[in-house]
Parts: C-alpha cells; structure tokens; sequence
C-alpha cells in the first residue's frame, strides 16, 4: 500500500540551451558594440565643457587631423567630397541638433577648419557641431 504518493507526472524544464543562447547574444552585442568607434580616426579633441549630443541621429562626421588631413568613417577625403556626403542631409531638418559633426585635432590650424567650414556653407549646411572631449574634473583657467 503506498501511503501519500500522488501519480501526479512532474516535468523539468532544462534552462541549459536558453542560458547558452542568451550569453552568445550578449557576447555578441558586446562585441559588435565596439565597431561603432572604429570609424573614427584618433584625434587629440580640444577640452571644452559642451553639450551632450543625442546618440540617434544619422550624421555625416568629418575628422581634421593635425595637419589638416580630412577624414570620413576613417577613410581618407577631400573637400570636393562633401558636397556629395552632406547632398542627403540639406533639407533635412531636426530639432535635436547638428547633422554634421566636425572633430578637429586641438593642433589642427583654424585655416583648415576654415576651409570645411566654407564648404559646407556653400553645399548648404550652416548648422554643424564641433566635437570636444569632456575637461578633467577639478580643472581651472
């Protein structure tokens, strides 16, 4: 005689597979993460206090380097390349802010930033935004 056994069949659910799945994704964003920077070239920004830009927006960055060398998604241009890169974003219009982002070296010499200015005015976009980084906390002038 069997005493206060049920014949009720319980099942287990194995989480091995989903835990598995789960920790490959995060690798993977993770990693994938990551290539958002390797479009940009590395440049010494000026330390300025500035606003924090919204991360949405779909923009066209222009790198200046020291010697006044332009660079787009890490790719070598010229200036006769933007007219053809910001043609796109002309008539666009946005309430967030800039569509071109400028991240000139802090050595770069203003004549050169001059020059992108210029040409971006002439291709129609008079509203950009000039990249810093962030000023070490504690710091004075």
């Amino acid at each position: 005689m069997r005493l206060g056994q049920n014949d009720a069949h319980v099942e287990s659910f194995d989480l091995t597979p989903m835990i598995d799945v789960v920790l490959l994704l995060i690798i993977f964003f993770m990693l994938s993460s990551r290539f958002a920077d390797a479009t940009l070239t590395a440049t010494d920004l000026p330390a300025e206090k500035g606003e924090v830009a919204p991360e949405n927006l779909s923009k066209v960055t222009f790198d200046l380097d020291k010697d006044g060398n332009l660079f787009v998604a890490a790719k070598p241009a010229t200036l006769a390349d933007v007219a053809a890169l910001v043609k796109p974003l002309r008539d666009a219009t946005t309430k967030e802010g800039s569509l071109v982002v400028i991240r000139a070296d802090r050595r770069c010499l203003a004549r050169h930033l001059n020059q992108l200015a210029a040409e971006l005015s002439a291709n129609g976009i008079r509203d950009w935004a000039f990249t810093t980084q962030p000023e070490p906390s504690g710091a004075t002038r």
